[in-house]
């Protein structure tokens, strides 16, 4: 099946002496790289130089790691492998990778467009990279923290023969929320952008063109995987996705099912059908992702693209938020309409609003109207040289 497909797509397991030996290489050489080029900055920013301690202890530690790992991989007989099972890249994780080095392209390309400093962006990008993974694993933990402890703690419960404490940092099968994400992001690069006094909204502009090209890549991964799926919807639709019953889509949709008939057919065929929300969300990014690219020289001031996206991407979430079926994140209060259920394809009795992330949707919005409304009111009061001096020209 196309699930199946596109997991298994980039199903490349590493594992291994071999393996481990060049992995151990690449490291040190890795660190050695980042120390050549942190000793460059210093001579010239002095101690100046942007994350100096951090790019310091980055290096120590990447050579350090490498070369204690590697020269026991290499030269002992008794080397015992740092990775005790099999590492499998899967299509999730690559499609997550491959949003972030987009996102990141495109916020560099905008930098030097913009006239702003291209290595800070870069710099910037690290930061927001690391707080955006933890803050969208960590608000995915705070949802699904039952099953965590329970890997760890009472492996028995989730059907584990050992206990699974590294399952918290395993992001790479799954398990992201993207609202997580986005606000340890925008939290993180506003404490980058504060402590370096530079034009915070020019670079939060800059950087805002490339995240609904980062959400398109990430929702195939979300795809791939088989979470974030839809709800349950009539297979002659022209929409609906099947999804086998190896898969959570089949477990939720089954589950909430009154025994019947149509639920011994789903059972007896081995799938369920689903609205694909992943590839709507996918879709409606991709088109944020155009106007943005479109508006982004018909700005009026500083910060207005970044409230842009803020704005538009509420909406489109809270629009999809319609037809999700992971409902793991509860509802804040449920209100049904069983005629306008039925014209979307969904069950009469499937609420329609106020799920949490509805929830979240509403008040993000809020604030990117809020940021609207004030950097547009102090751009007009701001006296005409210094309102335009910083303003892109088309």
């Amino acid at each position: 099946m196309l699930k199946d497909f596109l997991k298994d797509l980039f199903g490349i397991v590493f594992y291994g002496l071999t393996f481990e030996r060049v992995m151990w290489v690449a490291l040190a050489v890795l660190g050695v790289w980042i120390g050549v080029r942190t000793w460059k900055a210093y001579k010239v920013h002095g101690a100046d130089t942007p994350d100096l301690p951090f790019r310091v202890a980055m290096a120590a530690l990447m050579v350090g790691a490498g070369g204690y790992y590697g020269a026991q991989a290499w030269f002992t007989e008794d080397y015992r492998f740092f990775f005790s099972s099999p590492l499998v890249l899967h299509t999730y994780g690559v499609s997550i990778a491959t949003g972030f080095v987009f996102a990141i392209w495109l916020a560099a390309r905008e930098t030097h467009r913009t006239g702003l400093d291209r290595a800070r962006m870069l710099d910037l990008s690290f930061w927001v990279l690391i707080a955006g993974m933890v803050g969208s694993r960590v608000v995915f933990m705070m949802v699904e923290w039952r099953s965590y402890y329970n890997r760890c703690f009472a492996p028995e419960l989730e059907g584990l023969s050992a206990p699974d404490c590294m399952a918290v940092i395993r992001f790479w099968e799954g398990g992201l929320v993207f609202y997580g994400g986005l606000i340890g992001a925008t939290l993180a690069g506003l404490l980058y952008l504060r402590k370096h006094k530079v034009e915070v909204w020019r670079y939060a502009d800059a950087a805002a063109v490339g995240i609904p090209v980062g959400q398109f890549f990430g929702r195939l991964g979300c795809l791939s995987a088989g979470c974030c799926h839809g709800k349950y919807v009539p297979s002659e639709r022209l929409f609906a996705l099947r999804w086998p019953s190896d898969t959570a889509a089949y477990d939720v949709i089954t589950g909430s099912m009154a025994d019947g008939a149509e639920k011994l057919r789903f059972i007896q065929e081995g799938y369920v059908t689903a609205h694909p929300t992943q590839l709507y969300e996918s879709g409606a990014t991709l088109v944020i992702f155009i106007f943005l690219l479109w508006f982004r020289t018909r700005k009026q001031f500083n910060g207005q693209i970044l409230a842009t996206y803020i704005m538009l991407y509420a909406v489109v979430r809270a629009c999809i938020e319609v037809f999700r079926g992971d409902t793991v994140r509860g509802f804040i209060f449920e209100v049904t309409s069983p005629g306008l259920s039925q014209a979307l394809g969904l069950p009469a009795q499937e609420p329609l609003i106020l799920s949490t992330s509805q929830l979240i949707s509403l008040l993000t919005f809020g604030f990117g109207a809020f940021l609207w409304v004030t950097l547009k009111k102090k751009t007009a009061s701001a006296p005409p040289q210094q309102a335009g001096s910083s303003l892109p020209s088309p």
